[in-house]
């Protein structure tokens, strides 16, 4: 429960409740025979009637809240800098217009990726309406967005027959995240384990996942986790002593040399699911592990 969240609540019941009070002092005016009504109020609502309405509501939410184990989440772990470039690139849950204040759900959203980083085995069930939100919720793996209660329930109370087929699908249509590991391990930075040597040229040749977990699932979507290995070839340089003829005295001389790469790499995606075309329809995020490859390889003869 972010803070923010909770606040939010609170704020709510106080206006509701107060929005109910109010609709008894206008029914008392516009109806003066509710008077007559023995259960109706006798006297005209004044702001002990409305600290009691309040009080009456926010027992029943300390009481639903008793239903669960509450994790309240502050503000500690959030980083404000990534809040503020989210509102300045207008990232969901912040928009245009009235978006644009939407300072509450992208605190929120702040303290749950960070709470979801620290159980990084777990996955948290968002249940929103807002699109905005969901679309926010896309840009993280452990966020999983429900458009209602009653989808999250299905999921959780049902068979495990949905669940068998979104993965099915999700392994059968891998190639459109495959793509998507190439392009950014082709756009990785790859530096030598051995600093006497300088990569002039590396050339990707691709790379092979053999290892898919399903980790997440949400209303029509779900966070997988992937191992696999990928191949590059570098141009490699390096000074080397030697003669260049009989009777002369070794000086350097630059060597160049190619080799073979190859290295292990694993990340997270989060896909959406056509269950129609059982297909992935698109890939919302895809993040790998690592950022940069180490070139251990070196000139076998050397």
């Amino acid at each position: 429960m972010p803070d923010v969240t909770e606040r939010e609540v609170k704020r709510h019941i106080r206006t509701r409740a107060g929005e109910a009070l109010q609709a008894l002092e206008d029914a008392r005016r516009k109806a003066p025979f509710l008077a007559k009504w023995r259960h109706f109020p006798a006297a005209s609502i004044s702001s002990k009637f409305t600290w009691e309405v309040t009080q009456v509501a926010m027992d029943e939410w300390t009481s639903f809240l008793k239903q669960f184990d509450v994790v309240r989440l502050g503000y500690a772990d959030i980083r404000l800098e990534r809040v503020m470039d989210w509102y300045e690139r207008c990232a969901a849950p912040f928009g245009e217009g009235k978006k644009r204040k939407e300072f509450p759900d992208a605190f929120a959203l702040a303290a749950l990726d960070a709470h979801a980083q620290k159980t990084p085995e777990r996955c948290i069930a968002i249940v929103s309406a807002d699109h905005d939100f969901k679309l926010a919720c896309e840009r993280y793996p452990a966020l999983l967005h429900f458009s209602s209660l009653p989808r999250l329930t299905e999921l959780l109370l049902g068979d495990g027959a949905e669940i068998e087929a979104m993965r099915t699908i999700v392994l059968e249509d891998f190639d459109v995240v495959a793509k998507g590991i190439d392009d950014i391990v082709a756009g990785l930075h790859f530096y030598p384990s051995d600093e006497q040597y300088r990569i002039n040229r590396s050339k990707y040749e691709g790379c092979s996942i053999d290892d898919i977990r399903i980790v997440g699932i949400g209303d029509g979507e779900c966070t997988l986790t992937f191992e696999g290995e990928t191949e590059s070839q570098h141009e490699l340089s390096w000074m080397d002593w030697g003669y260049r003829g009989q009777n002369e005295e070794p000086e350097p001389w630059e060597r160049e040399e190619w080799v073979i790469q190859r290295s292990d790499i694993s990340g997270t995606a989060k896909v959406r699911i056509d269950q129609a075309k059982r297909a992935i329809k698109e890939v919302t995020w895809l993040e790998l592990d690592s950022g940069e490859i180490e070139v251990h390889e070196t000139p076998r003869h050397y």
